[in-house]
């Protein structure tokens, strides 16, 4: 009778607080009767934080205590909305709930997709990548790389040549590329179904590439589909 929704994932009835099903209570890390589930002055904020006037939430448990720390949610490079993950209070970033102590503060910032840098490093979200500032380049959602290396999202993939690795251009919906690429040795794909990242078959040439994605009905007999 009472509950009500409130914004986001949290809703509120004349006994609990609650983010989805779950009840949001102050704990010491053990569920037990000395939880604390009492608030003052609850507030729901962007996402998945919320404070009152001892504690920062983060879904249905505080991280945080409070003491009027300055929130600030760390704004996306070209758009007037917020990432869900990261948010700066007072001299540190958080990625969730979590500190990033590797994370300059003052200089942290949103690149392009899921890539961030500060003044030292280049991230994918939080995830440091040995990537130099200097010779970096975005290839896609996919792919970062600098002049040594080539990174699938976070993952450094040594099959892959930096200097001459490139996405190439593809028909719109083709039916045998999700997308194509391919460095000095090879060419490479996504499976269409289970999006692993592969080598395609040995004795294919630029010729037949080109022909496959010309022409898909050739594709079958190019890749042996």
């Amino acid at each position: 009778d009472s509950f009500r929704y409130l914004t986001g994932s949290y809703g509120q009835d004349k006994n609990n607080y609650y983010f989805a099903w779950k009840i949001i209570y102050i704990s010491d890390g053990i569920f037990d009767k000395w939880d604390i589930w009492i608030w003052k002055n609850f507030e729901i904020l962007q996402w998945n934080y919320a404070i009152d006037e001892n504690y920062l939430y983060y879904q249905d448990k505080w991280f945080l205590k409070y003491n009027n720390k300055s929130i600030v949610f760390i704004p996306k490079k070209s758009e007037n909305n917020y990432f869900k993950y990261f948010v700066k209070i007072w001299e540190a970033i958080f990625y969730w709930d979590q500190k990033q102590n590797q994370i300059d503060q003052e200089t942290f910032s949103h690149l392009e997709y899921n890539y961030f840098e500060d003044k030292n490093w280049i991230y994918y979200w939080n995830k440091l990548l040995a990537i130099s500032k200097k010779y970096y380049e975005i290839i896609d959602k996919n792919f970062i790389k600098d002049d040594r290396y080539v990174f699938l999202e976070w993952k450094y993939n040594s099959q892959l040549d930096a200097k001459s690795f490139k996405k190439l251009k593809i028909p719109d919906n083709h039916m045998y590329f999700l997308e194509l690429y391919s460095d000095k040795n090879w060419f490479y794909s996504f499976g269409q179904y289970w999006n692993n990242f592969y080598k395609i078959k040995n004795n294919i040439s630029q010729e037949n590439i080109q022909k496959c994605l010309n022409i898909e009905d050739l594709c079958k007999n190019i890749l042996w589909y």
